[in-house]
């Protein structure tokens, strides 16, 4: 059996005249590659595989890349955005809860602040220091309380789990 190859311009190229491992290098004008050159070949008259060479591989790994950037900075920019509003949200909550603090520290100074007032403001410190270390991922302390965010414990009746990032040795809990 003879060893087959053709070879010319792509509008020449007729994959169902070609015979079962045979190959055709196309030299000029096919679209389908970017120097309008490729080679071919033929598992059976008319079905046919391009085969890409390293040249045409790292061109196709560019054009992907190409095409995919706006994907992934529009991915990035919408992560940040919800991200900047949900700091915003916190922000703003915090404001506000600093702001009531202020009024019932000088209701406090003045001797005006109920029982009421003092509950109300401790209640709303540990949301805002809950919701604090939830999106910070921190575990944090305040005035005799931990506050654990809901990815590294949980509770359940009279019983706190933790991740496994924290340790425990004696009397001692590392939180992490």
């Amino acid at each position: 059996m003879a060893i087959q190859m053709r070879r010319g311009a792509y509008v020449n190229f007729n994959p169902a005249k070609l015979m079962p491992g045979e190959w055709a290098v196309v030299v000029s004008g096919d679209s389908n590659a970017k120097d309008g050159k490729a080679a071919y070949i033929c598992f059976a008259a008319g079905d046919v595989k391009r085969v890409a060479t390293y040249e045409d591989m790292v061109d196709n790994v560019h054009d992907a890349v190409d095409q995919n950037n706006g994907a992934i900075i529009k991915e990035i920019t919408d992560a940040a955005n919800k991200a900047s509003q949900q700091a915003s949200g916190a922000a703003s909550r915090a404001d506000a809860a600093a702001n009531q603090a202020l009024q019932i520290a000088n209701s406090v100074a003045l001797g005006s602040a109920g029982i009421s007032d003092m509950a109300a403001l401790k209640q709303q410190n540990a949301q805002l220091f809950q919701r604090l270390a939830n999106l910070s991922g921190e575990f944090i302390y305040s005035d005799g309380t931990v506050y654990c965010p809901s990815s590294k414990a949980t509770a359940s009746g009279d019983t706190i789990t933790f991740a496994s990032s924290c340790t425990a040795s004696g009397s001692t809990l590392a939180l992490a």
